[in-house]
């Protein structure tokens, strides 16, 4: 994002196509999980784990463990709607099979932040599975919620959206998107993403 508004000094509009697991019970692999209701970060709280230096002089430093939250969850970033509905329905037109609108959350790692127990770390994350349940989070990945945050910082106006391919339900285990399934949803799902971009109209 940074480095594309370096070159783009006006409106931008970017569409995100990735791959994800599912955590809705309406949805199965092989769907296009499309992030409409926005994107939540889950994050490590460092300051948890090992406390922190006061931001002026003259104060005491945080130690470890005085911050009760071992993780962050940020509230939802919106998308562009106008944008993302365009995507949604030029996932139709081109013939993706099953589209899911939902709400999206990035995990900033692949293990601890998604919920995944490790027998080698202490990760104080057994809760947070059923936390993101409770939070109505359809599916989960690790870069959506950058985007998201990027364009509602960046000054200019900037319209996104994202969309991910469901390879395995992260609730039930199946998993039954195969090498060739995968490169035809690739291809006909970036031609969806490609086809909203050039039916969006974007503010000058």
């Amino acid at each position: 994002m940074r480095e594309v508004s370096a070159v783009c000094s006006g409106p931008l509009a970017i569409v995100r196509l990735g791959t994800c697991g599912i955590s809705a019970a309406g949805a199965s692999p092989g769907t296009l999980m499309i992030a409409s209701k926005g994107s939540s970060y889950v994050y490590r709280n460092y300051v948890h784990w090992d406390g922190q230096w006061p931001m002026t002089a003259g104060k005491e430093a945080t130690p470890s463990g005085a911050t009760e939250d071992p993780y962050l969850i940020t509230l939802p970033v919106p998308c562009s709607a106008e944008l993302s509905d365009a995507l949604a329905k030029c996932a139709k037109e081109v013939g993706v099979s099953s589209v899911y609108k939902g709400l999206n959350a990035c995990g900033e790692s692949f293990y601890s932040c998604q919920g995944r127990e490790e027998a080698d770390f202490e990760d104080r994350n057994t809760w947070m599975n059923a936390r993101l349940d409770d939070l109505g989070v359809d599916f989960i990945e690790m870069e959506s919620h950058q985007i998201f945050h990027l364009a509602k910082c960046r000054k200019m106006p900037t319209y996104t959206a994202a969309c991910a391919i469901g390879l395995v339900h992260r609730r039930t285990g199946t998993a039954n998107v195969t090498a060739e399934m995968l490169k035809e949803m690739e291809r006909t799902a970036g031609k969806a993403c490609l086809e909203a971009l050039v039916q969006f109209k974007m503010d000058a």
